[in-house]
């Protein structure tokens, strides 16, 4: 069989040039390793998260209103195809006088459909939720949420 002059050339030049062969080999080896790696590791961050998302009943809309929303808002809303849950939340900002300071602060009710659910970490709760809550207001509701150990 004969072979052309590039054939040749190509041929020897590879021989000449066995390191920088290999070198390059291995680099093309490792990337794609490594975009193997990333890959395998963003699927399951992606299902981690879905996972977690599902779990806290997070939403995946919220609607908002500078002036407001009715309850036939929150009806009409609930009537839309694929809305699964509608949780209606009031909101309001409120200003004090602290030491001849004035502060800003939100004071929000969480809904009761279950939707958004803090996520206990750590805490040092009241058992019941009859009892007291903590003084960020949320542990109790947490607390029957999440497996979380109390110390």
């Amino acid at each position: 069989m004969r072979y052309g002059a590039y054939a040749k050339d190509a041929w020897r030049t590879s021989l000449g040039n066995s390191k920088r062969f290999a070198s390059i080999a291995i680099i093309t080896m490792l990337g794609v390793a490594v975009l193997t790696g990333i890959y395998a590791g963003c699927r399951d961050a992606f299902v981690s998260a879905g996972r977690f998302y599902e779990r806290q009943r997070l939403y995946d809309i919220q609607v908002t209103s500078a002036t407001g929303l009715s309850d036939d808002d929150v009806k009409a809303l609930a009537g839309v195809e694929g809305v699964e849950t509608v949780q209606p939340e009031r909101s309001a900002m409120a200003t004090t006088t602290v030491k001849d300071v004035d502060k800003n602060f939100a004071v929000t009710r969480i809904g009761t459909k279950r939707l958004n659910q803090p996520y206990l970490q750590r805490a040092a709760c009241p058992p019941r939720p009859t009892r007291s809550p903590s003084p960020n207001g949320i542990c109790w509701t947490a607390a029957r949420n999440s497996a979380t150990s109390w110390r």
